[in-house]
């Protein structure tokens, strides 16, 4: 189980803090990646949902964070902000995002 601490950012976090963490999480995941010696990432890793692939594990982790990333943005958008950057279809290509950004 993840420690609720782990769930939201610290409460003086600004937008820039969090943006600022995103670009660390990205440099580390790029640095993993310079020293992945299996890059068919055909190994199984433990997870909570039970011992996947790494590829697996990483394509839900991209396919999950894009589907956040559009209720995030509709939510924005009801709101009349238009986000500066939006996914488009081309971004979702491939991904198994359900057509729907909210579940019925």
């Amino acid at each position: 189980m993840v420690p609720a601490a782990w769930l939201k950012p610290p409460a003086n976090w600004t937008g820039d803090d969090i943006a600022d963490w995103g670009l660390k999480v990205r440099e580390q995941l790029l640095a993993w990646w310079s020293g992945e010696q299996d890059r068919s990432l055909s190994y199984t890793v433990a997870t909570y949902y039970g011992r996947r692939t790494m590829h697996d594990v990483l394509e839900r982790t991209a396919w999950h964070a894009a589907q956040h990333t559009r209720q995030l943005m509709l939510m924005l958008q009801t709101d009349g902000i238009e986000p500066d950057v939006a996914l488009t279809a081309e971004d979702l290509a491939g991904l198994p995002v359900p057509d729907e950004v909210w579940d019925r």
